[in-house]
């Protein structure tokens, strides 16, 4: 579920000064001038593969919660095994202690929340053929000559929707090959990239990764971005539906169809089309695998909750 955070540290001073009086047992980098009695910013510390850094403003706590877990357990510096609600609490309680600073004075700026999905087909073909577009808009990012990057990224001021073939992502790192083979892993993910998405979401520091409640609050805005997401089972419609019903589903899935209407149409009628667009998948049995999908995260979210750490989300309506 988590993956990278970054948060900012509300009392550096205590950081700083116990990574520069105990460096023999820390890696730090950073310089003290003598000659005027000061540290010489910043100072950059490593705590397995999570990055600490010192300014003479402020500090930070960043990267992979999830790789700092199997760092920890495993020595492995991977992120595509799951990442369990007990495994979080375990990895915040070590850095606590590792740091001996207390993660409620932290503020939490930015946070991947996602889930490793096994698919039954290969992941670049789920998103080359089924997933279209995010909110109507074609990805921001989505590179088409890269083999090793079959990724779709839909970027907005205060978050991202990241949707990939994670066995490809992983796979570039020779001592993963073994474990991933005959895999089909479809990372889903969004990154908040604001300190005021987060606090509406009740996320305020690092320690409230420890709350149930907030993965309440996690999950409801996934899915809720979810339905966003226009997967759809043919692009090209099927042969039950009448000539001018197929016309429509062609239209409506290319992002260009979507462009020329907001430029041309009030936003109702965009409304409108959208609803008949859902009305038509529906109608016509289309929406097979974004239904499949949403009940496998629902699913992949209970489980990595630990079954009864709070009350399953079994509402699986779009």
């Amino acid at each position: 579920m988590i993956d990278s955070t970054k948060s900012k540290i509300l009392d550096k001073e205590k950081i700083e000064y116990k990574l520069l009086s105990e460096r023999d047992n820390y890696y730090v980098e950073g310089k003290y001038n003598y000659s005027i009695g000061k540290t010489i910013y910043p100072i950059r510390s490593r705590l397995e593969n999570l990055f600490i850094n010192i300014t003479a403003k402020g500090g930070t706590i960043e990267n992979s919660l999830h790789k700092y877990f199997n760092n920890l357990v495993s020595m492995e510096n991977q992120n595509y095994n799951d990442f369990y609600f007990s495994d979080i609490i375990y990895a915040l309680n070590v850095l606590e202690d590792e740091i001996d600073y207390p993660l409620e004075k932290t503020s939490l700026t930015h946070l991947e929340f996602g889930f490793n999905i096994e698919l039954d087909i290969c992941p670049t073909k789920f998103l080359k053929h089924h997933l279209l577009m995010y909110d109507c808009k074609s990805p921001c990012y989505n590179p088409k000559n890269n083999p090793h990057k079959i990724i779709q990224k839909y970027i907005y001021t205060e978050y991202e929707m990241k949707i990939y073939n994670k066995t490809l992502d992983q796979s570039r790192y020779k001592e993963h090959k073994r474990n991933l083979a005959g895999t089909k892993i479809l990372r889903i993910e969004v990154k908040y990239k604001s300190k005021r998405v987060l606090n509406k979401l009740g996320v305020y520091a690092l320690s409230d990764l420890r709350s149930p409640i907030v993965y309440r609050s996690l999950i409801k805005d996934f899915l809720t971005k979810y339905k966003n997401l226009l997967i759809i089972d043919s692009y090209d419609g099927n042969s039950f539906m009448s000539k001018r019903e197929r016309q429509f589903i062609k239209d409506c899935t290319h992002p260009n169809y979507w462009v020329s209407l907001k430029e041309t149409h009030h936003r109702n009628t965009i409304s409108n089309h959208k609803d008949k667009l859902e009305k038509l998948i529906r109608k016509y049995g289309l929406n097979n695998w974004k239904t499949n999908l949403r009940r496998d995260i629902i699913n992949k979210f209970n489980q990595l909750m630990d079954n009864d750490t709070i009350t399953p989300i079994i509402d699986a309506k779009l």
